[in-house]
């Protein structure tokens, strides 16, 4: 909560599609170093600053989609963006759970001298999905600023 404020007033100076991608970046290293973690203390620091990396996103996505929907079209935008990213997120957690009870549960791997296992295997999948997210995004929009409704 502390994040999220903080960051809704970071976002207007850097501007909202710089912040949301920089916090892809930010949320994306986070969860890949948390990938590789065996340490109790380490890890809960880390989750301290993947919430940071959430915060970030939760600041900027609502004003990059007001900014650029027609005002009388918000309302219809979301509703279908926010039950769309509940079902998303509801998808990605029955299919994690589906890959991590049938054929990747006795997965283990070794790439260049690291050895992986499938909870590592997918933080590992998740924070690439998200730098690749983020680099997508600061070629698209990175200086983008929304100016507020009137």
């Amino acid at each position: 909560a502390l994040g999220a404020a903080l960051l809704s007033r970071i976002a207007p100076h850097l501007g909202e599609g710089r912040t949301l991608w920089l916090s892809l970046l930010f949320w994306g290293c986070a969860v890949l170093l948390l990938s590789r973690q065996q340490q109790i203390w380490p890890a809960v620091f880390l989750f301290f600053l993947v919430g940071i990396g959430n915060a970030g996103l939760g600041s900027t996505v609502n004003p990059l989609i007001m900014y650029v929907t027609p005002r009388p079209m918000i309302g219809r935008v979301f509703a279908i963006v926010m039950p769309s990213t509940i079902a998303a997120a509801s998808l990605a957690i029955a299919l994690t759970g589906l890959l991590s009870t049938t054929p990747l549960h006795q997965f283990h791997a070794t790439l260049l001298g690291l050895h992986f296992a499938f909870i590592d295997t997918m933080y590992t999948f998740t924070g690439l999905l998200s730098l690749a997210a983020g680099l997508y995004i600061y070629s698209t929009i990175r200086h983008v600023r929304c100016s507020p409704l009137p």
